[in-house]
Formats: C-alpha cells, sequence, structure tokens
C-alpha cells in the first residue's frame, strides 16, 4: 500500500491496494484522517507516533499499527514513511507504504503458544529429556534432567558438559556412550544405565539416545531420555525371589508336584515325585500322561481328566503301579491352572504307603512381567479446566480403549473410579488456585471394556499472557502390571503363611544363625509350647533339643550353609 498525507494526516494519495488492505476504494478515502480508520483502541498511540514522526524525525522505519477494515476485521500493518518538508523546512506531509502483516503476526502468536506447550509438556514430563551438541554441551535439559544432575536450576547444566555434573567415572561412561551415538549415527534404544536421583541417591536409568542431525543429515549432537526405573527394578527383584523360593520349596518339598499341559507334554516334577513312582526326574519330564498305560489301569489318568472337565480340585487315593515297577499308593490331588494363558494340570503326590499323608497340596503361582516401557508409550492429554478432554494421542486411546472421536465427548471425570476422584479434583483446584504448579496421583481410569485401569497421573497448567487456566497438560502412565504385581506379591506371601500354619507336619524356616523366625502350629505342639511362647522369645530349638543331639543339628545346618540343603536325619527333642 503506498499512501501520502497532509500535515494534519488527511489522505492526499492512495493507491489501489487500499481495496484489500482498508476494503474502501481509493477516491473514498482522500481528505479522511488516517486515523479516521485506525483501530479505535490503538488510535491515541497511533496519533502519537505519527505526531512524533512530524515533529522530530525525517523517517520512520517499521512501525506496526492497527487497523480497522471496513468489514470490521483487524488489521496489523508494518509502515516504513518520510517527512515531506518544503524549502523553508516546514512538514507538508508524510508519505509511506505499509505492508499488511496480519497473518504473520498470528503466526508468531501460534508458533509462542506451542513452544510454550512444548516446554511446559517437557518440563513437567517425568522422564529426563536433555541435547547435547557434538562435545557433550548441554544445549537443553528439562527439570527432571537438570535435578538429576545436581543443578538448582536449567542454567546450572546448559552448556556444561557430563564431566562437569557428574562424578568423573560417571561421566566418562556417559561420554563413552554418547560419543558412540554421535560418530555412528545409530541411536541407543533402552540402555540401562546408572543415574542419580534428585536428592542424590544412585537410581537405574532405561536411557534412550537419538542422533541429532541438521537440515543437511549431519549430526550435530543427541537427544536424551532417561527413566527411573529403580522401582520396577526392585519390583522385578522381590518377584526373582519369591519365585526361587516357590522354586526351592517345590524342589525340595516332601510332596510329589507335577505338572503338565493338558496336550500332556511334563513341564515339572521334582526329586519327591520321582522317587514315589522309582524313576529320576529327566524320565518324568519326557512323559506324556496321555500315552501312559499304567495312569489309565490305575484310574490316575481318569483323575486327571475329571479335574480338566470340572476345572476343580479333584483328591483321591490311587493304588498305582508305575511304569519303572514300583507298586505304591498315594493321595493325589489334581488341579488345572492356566499359565501364559495356556491350560496345565497340577498333580501333588504324597505317599501314604510308608507314612501318614504328607504336607497339603503346593500351588505353583507364576508371576508374569512384560515391560510396559516402551519409547514414547505415554499417554498424553489436553484437558480444559472444567475436565472436556481437548486432545489425546494414540497411546492413552490405546491405554483405555477409548477411539479419540469417543473420548472427546467425555470429561475425565466421566471414566475416573469414583474412589479416587476426589483426590484428583482436589488437585485441580489447588492448581486453578495457583497453589501449585503441577501435581502427580495414582488413580483408576474406567477403560472400555469394564476393567479398572491403574495409572500414574501427572498434570501440569498453562496460562495465557493475562494468568487465566487455558488448560491442563497430563501426562498418563500405565501401572497396572505394577498394581497387579503388588497383589500378586501380598497373595503369595498370604498364600505361602496359610500353607506354612496349615500344614500336617511341622515347618520351621530360620535365618542363618539358626534361629526360628517361622513356624507352625504343629511344630510348637511337639515342643510342648504356645505361639505366645514363640512371640514371647522363648522358643529355642537348642534348649528343646537334648545335648547330645546338638552335634547332629550342627552339621546339618553346615551342610544347609554349604550346599543349601542336607539329608533327611532322626532326632529327639525335650517336650516342655
Amino acid at each position: 500500500l503506498i499512501w501520502s498525507v497532509d500535515a494534519e494526516a488527511r489522505f492526499t494519495f492512495v493507491n489501489g491496494a487500499a481495496r484489500e488492505v482498508y476494503g474502501y476504494e481509493p477516491e473514498e478515502l482522500l481528505g479522511l484522517s488516517f486515523f479516521e480508520i485506525m483501530d479505535p483502541q490503538y488510535y491515541h498511540q497511533d496519533l502519537k507516533k505519527f505526531k512524533e514522526t512530524v515533529a522530530h524525525v525525517d523517517e520512520l522505519n517499521g512501525v506496526e499499527t492497527y487497523i480497522r477494515h471496513r468489514d470490521g476485521r483487524q488489521l496489523i500493518l508494518s509502515a516504513n514513511s518520510i517527512v515531506v518538508r518544503d524549502a523553508d523546512g516546514k512538514v507538508v506531509g508524510v508519505t509511506g507504504s505499509s505492508r499488511d502483516i496480519t497473518v504473520r503476526k498470528q503466526v508468531e502468536k501460534v508458533l509462542k503458544e506451542e513452544r510454550n506447550l512444548l516446554r511446559t509438556l517437557i518440563d513437567n514430563l517425568p522422564d529426563r529429556i536433555y541435547v547435547m551438541d557434538k562435545d557433550g554441551r548441554k544445549t537443553l535439559s528439562n527439570t527432571a534432567d537438570w535435578q538429576a544432575s545436581g543443578g538448582k536450576t536449567m542454567e546450572d547444566v546448559i552448556g556444561k558438559t557430563d564431566l562437569e555434573t557428574y562424578p568423573a567415572a560417571l561421566a566418562e561412561e556417559f561420554w563413552r556412550l554418547n560419543r558412540e551415538v554421535i560418530d555412528s549415527g545409530t541411536p541407543v534404544i533402552n540402555h540401562e544405565e546408572p543415574g542419580f536421583d534428585v536428592e542424590g541417591k544412585p537410581v537405574s536409568i532405561l536411557s534412550t539416545k537419538v542422533p541429532l542431525k541438521d537440515s543437511q543429515g549431519k549430526v550435530v549432537g543427541l537427544v536424551g531420555i532417561g527413566r527411573d526405573i529403580t522401582e520396577r527394578k526392585q519390583d522385578e527383584a522381590r518377584i526373582n525371589d519369591l519365585l526361587a523360593l516357590n522354586e526351592r520349596i517345590l524342589n525340595y518339598s516332601p510332596l510329589g508336584i507335577l505338572t503338565y499341559k493338558v496336550t500332556g507334554e511334563c513341564v515339572f516334577a521334582n526329586e519327591k515325585a520321582a522317587q514315589i513312582v522309582g524313576t529320576r526326574v529327566e524320565q518324568l519330564r519326557a512323559q506324556n500322561f496321555h500315552t501312559i498305560k499304567s495312569w489309565k489301569k490305575s484310574g490316575l489318568y481318569g483323575l486327571v481328566e475329571l479335574a480338566i472337565e470340572s476345572r476343580s480340585v479333584v483328591t483321591a487315593d490311587i493304588h498305582h503301579l508305575s511304569t519303572f515297577g514300583k507298586d505304591v499308593w498315594m493321595t493325589v490331588h489334581c488341579v488345572t491352572f492356566k499359565s501364559k494363558d495356556e491350560e496345565h494340570v497340577l498333580l501333588s503326590v504324597s505317599d501314604i504307603t510308608e507314612r501318614k499323608r504328607a504336607e497339603e497340596l503346593l500351588r505353583q503361582s507364576e508371576e508374569r512381567f512384560s515391560s510396559a516401557f516402551e519409547y514414547a508409550s505415554i499417554g498424553m492429554a489436553l484437558v480444559t479446566p472444567e475436565g472436556q478432554w481437548l486432545r489425546v494421542n494414540r497411546a492413552l486411546c490405546d491405554l483405555i480403549g477409548y477411539s479419540e472421536a469417543e473420548l472427546l465427548e467425555k470429561t475425565f471425570q466421566d471414566i475416573t473410579h469414583p474412589d479416587d476422584l476426589q483426590s484428583d479434583l482436589d488437585y485441580v483446584h489447588q492448581l486453578l488456585r495457583g497453589e501449585t504448579n503441577s501435581y502427580q496421583m495414582e488413580k483408576r481410569y474406567f477403560h472400555k471394556s469394564g476393567r479398572w485401569v491403574w495409572v500414574l497421573l501427572s498434570v501440569s497448567l498453562v496460562r495465557d499472557n493475562q494468568g487465566k487456566p487455558l488448560y491442563f497438560i497430563s501426562q498418563i502412565q500405565d501401572i497396572t502390571e505394577r498394581k497387579q504385581a503388588e497383589d500378586a506379591l501380598r497373595l503369595e506371601n498370604e498364600r505361602f503363611l496359610r500353607f506354612v500354619e496349615s500344614n500336617i507336619v511341622g515347618i520351621v524356616i530360620a535365618d542363618a544363625a539358626g534361629n526360628i523366625v517361622l513356624t507352625n502350629d504343629y511344630y510348637l505342639n511337639i515342643l510342648g509350647v504356645t505361639r505366645q511362647d514363640f512371640r514371647a522369645g522363648k522358643v529355642d530349638w537348642r534348649k528343646f533339643t537334648p545335648p547330645e543331639w546338638l552335634p547332629a543339628d550342627e552339621k546339618a545346618i553346615a551342610e544347609l550353609r554349604a550346599r543349601g540343603v542336607c539329608e533327611p536325619y532322626e532326632k529327639e527333642y525335650i517336650r516342655a
């Protein structure tokens, strides 16, 4: 747009671009004050700029002005102008050109909001996110990363290498791997490495490092994401310890234990089972029960078939002549169970030919864990202050079973477990009142299929330039498996305690020094003492053992320490 105005700011010339910029024909504008078509909101501001131009300067460049189009639209113009003076230096007008920059300003606003959104998201993710250049200097570090690096602010780590923020040995190991990624251009996915939490305590980090490339494809640094998996590894260790304990109990149980797939293949057999039928474990595990003739002759096969059909526990005393030539009476408990989505049959066998009924049936409990920590697998959403879903990602849809369209018709309140809703709303109100910047909680969502999904929810609030709440940013991690694992651990401990307490033989669990830490009533009855005596610390097996039997006990304990198991032996107790 090319224009000229006189000293009173009245148009004396304007070209045809006025039709697009102002919505007026050029001749309609001639004689009108420049300020009559300005946005009234900016009238005084623009009038001041005009007078300054006329009075004090000869030209102004890049002056942004707000105008009102004939149809009511507000436009932003960038103007370059010069002051026209007569031979005496008196101002006779101003001539200039203006360019419509409305779209550019709108784009700049959107980009600013997007950058604010991205930065808010990065800083509130629980994962550690950082970017470093080819020399290992960090150019970006989110809150989780710079806190874990020992910084008090992001500026404490920006421009520095790990050697300046971590212990030397650890930093050198970080740089070795980072250098490999930068030099090779090959990402490293889900690499476990040591690190520190915000308190400086050692933790385990699951790290992904991806080369950062410029527009020409040249590697200029790397992007790193690290997740604290310390709790997960502790859970795995506890579960592995429990499984090892279960396996040891099964392997050294006084009961014979056999596990078969319903298709017949033997999955597990212990030494006691092999001893009862007169063979070795390897021979038992090589059998398919559908082809064992002795099972069909003795009725054991029919017992197993009944258990499979009824899906219930079946028990019977069986007179069995085994394939290996041993004639034996057995009490057999048979039950089906699922492992890895496949039907199995569990048999517990006690030899009642030589002794009374043996221990109760041991049930094998298998805990299955799968890693739910895939790269970029966290559910994310934008939510209005009222709770309406504004935007959801694919991971969240997969997590709770709803399509994007279905979720956008709902509020988070609609799918939150009633027992968790009030706590969630209390946190929301704290955010809206500005009492906190973010919150994190464990809660349950209602899956479309009808089940409850446990999640770790992290929420922060985005406000506009005036501080008005715009929307929440939510990060949602599936912790259902962890919750199930915790429940499974609790249930397994309860099952084990029930197994010990209800057993028909005395069971004692002692520490490495031989002190009793757990026993059942049957053993206490053998000693002639009560549960109250045990709780009061009055039960020491050594005090109930005749002196002449103590060497045998010590020998057995030495065997246990050396080999993890000892040979059975007889001994006497002094009953109280």
